[in-house]
């Protein structure tokens, strides 16, 4: 019993400390700032499943979204080509990423959204996201991966930084 109480402790912890994790230097760990960063990422991936466009629009940079909130959703709202009542989203072990190209340092992480349990049919994406300032963590970096080749960190990885090499600086500007 006594252990029960002091793991359900822990959790309050973790569960109290994760919305500060996107608040600047607050002296939160790595493990909370990085759930924090994964959090963000799941809301946007289902957002994006559940096609609440101004959300996703709203999570993404500026560069990334390439326009503004309105060009953004008009661009996305496009008809549906399937129904994806039973999709789930999950998500993969969250990891650091250093500064690449025009890319900032944050936290990447796999995305995957299955869209037919029953098929398996699935989109994995590797995120990059960061932290930036007011809006907290934005998804910085969208990479396509194929499932085939794995879907662990290490490949999510590498595919954020395949892409970030075939960007070069010139994105930056």
């Amino acid at each position: 019993m006594n252990a029960r109480i002091v793991r359900m402790a822990g959790l309050l912890t973790l569960l109290m400390a994760v919305p500060l994790a996107g608040c600047g230097d607050s002296g939160v760990g790595d493990e909370e700032r990085r759930a924090s960063a994964v959090e963000a990422a799941r809301r946007y991936t289902q957002a994006s499943l559940d096609r609440r466009w101004k959300e996703v629009c709203e999570s993404v940079t500026e560069r990334l979204r390439k326009g503004t909130v309105a060009e953004c959703i008009e661009m996305r709202d496009l008809p549906r080509v399937g129904d994806y009542m039973d999709a789930r989203v999950a998500m993969g072990k969250p990891f650091d990423m250093e500064a690449d190209g025009p890319y900032r340092a944050g936290v990447g992480v796999r995305a995957t959204m299955h869209l037919d349990p029953a098929t398996g049919n699935r989109i994995d994406t590797a995120l990059r996201l960061i932290l930036d300032g007011d809006d907290g963590w934005l998804i910085d970096q969208a990479a396509n991966m194929d499932a085939s080749l794995g879907t662990g960190p290490e490949v999510a990885r590498a595919r954020l930084e395949e892409v970030a090499e075939t960007t070069g600086p010139a994105a930056a500007q």
